[in-house]
């Protein structure tokens, strides 16, 4: 081999190992290829679940009654937790989906779709949904209530908080706007809990959060009846104040010092 071909052929490969090497990009599946999130359970209306445990087709009228005036149908799993449905095709951004759910009201179903996890609690965004293969069996969960107890958290729109995580003052007027357009207020505890804000007086027609709009992405001290059932959480609003740093952590339910 000519001595010029030579230098050039041992130039070439010096050059080449010095080139970093191009990897191929990893594999992205189509949306259509990704498994979507699955869960079973019951629609049911929250407030009377959470109030009175009210589950199956006897209450079905009392649901969609409810829906209508603006109570969050959700998922009750077997497991006695409960998922919130949100739509993100809303010109206000998430909004509670409702409207997929009430035809299901009161009935086991399979939904697909996919879960948002906020701090302890899901929210799922629905693509599809049909009733289970097998209707199941529908379990009762005993309430234990706590009279005269305190939560801190803060007050937010709950489809606000699940879809976007939006949160703070700069969502106070969203929150409000959300409110006032008939979606639910929530307070969600220091500990990352959603406590549904119930209401006994179900005769009174729609949900009553006018204790909690003021206080819209504030830090809050309520008082009431906290309801536990399953694993969600609710509580029945006597009194909203402004959370004060002196506030003495003695009088918080020891979940929500965490």
């Amino acid at each position: 081999m000519p001595a010029a071909l030579a230098l050039l052929l041992t130039g070439l490969a010096l050059s080449m190992e010095k080139t970093p090497r191009l990897t191929e990009p990893a594999y992205v599946a189509s949306p259509a290829a990704i498994p979507a999130d699955t869960v079973t359970g019951w629609v049911v209306d929250a407030n009377d679940w959470l109030d009175r445990g009210f589950l199956g087709v006897r209450h079905k009228q009392s649901a969609v009654t409810n829906a209508d005036l603006g109570e969050p149908l959700v998922i009750l799993t077997d497991s006695g937790s409960v998922i919130y449905p949100v739509t993100e095709k809303s010109p206000m951004g998430p909004m509670m989906d409702n409207v997929r759910l009430m035809p299901f009201a009161e009935q086991r179903v399979t939904v697909t779709g996919r879960f948002v996890t906020r701090d302890r609690e899901r929210g799922l965004i629905i693509n599809g949904i049909t009733r289970a293969a097998q209707a199941g069996q529908a379990r009762a969960f005993p309430a234990r209530e706590i009279a005269d107890a305190r939560v801190l958290g803060r007050v937010t729109a709950l489809s606000c908080w699940l879809g976007r995580a939006d949160t703070g003052a700069a969502h106070a007027a969203c929150a409000r706007a959300h409110a006032e357009a008939g979606e639910p207020l929530i307070v969600v505890s220091d500990s990352g809990y959603i406590y549904y804000p119930v209401t006994r007086d179900t005769t009174a027609g729609s949900p009553d959060f006018a204790k909690l709009i003021k206080y819209c992405e504030k830090k809050v001290v309520v008082s009431g009846t906290c309801i536990n059932r399953g694993k969600a959480r609710g509580v029945v609003v006597d009194r909203v104040v402004a959370y004060t740093p002196d506030e003495s952590d003695e009088t918080l339910r020891p979940e929500d010092k965490k």
